[in-house]
């Protein structure tokens, strides 16, 4: 099985180091935040995974454009 993950580093009241890996079908995860340190889901596991797909969707959208011009040039 691949092990993918994710890692950042979060703005809060402090900086947060938050860490998201998929092993397998598990999903594991870790904040150095109070809340995570209690091995909750935290909020900066949040924004970690919606900065996640949101960098996904922009590089998505910018093979589209580079498919659609470089068909226009032909």
């Amino acid at each position: 099985a691949t092990d993918r993950s994710i890692e950042a580093t979060v703005m809060g009241t402090s900086l947060y180091s938050t860490t998201i890996r998929v092993r397998g079908q598990r999903l594991q995860y870790d904040c150095d935040c109070p809340l995570g340190q209690e091995y909750e889901f935290c909020k900066h596991l949040v924004a970690t995974g919606i900065a996640w797909i949101e960098n996904q969707a922009g590089a998505h959208e910018d093979q589209k454009t580079c498919s659609r011009s470089s068909k226009r040039d032909k």
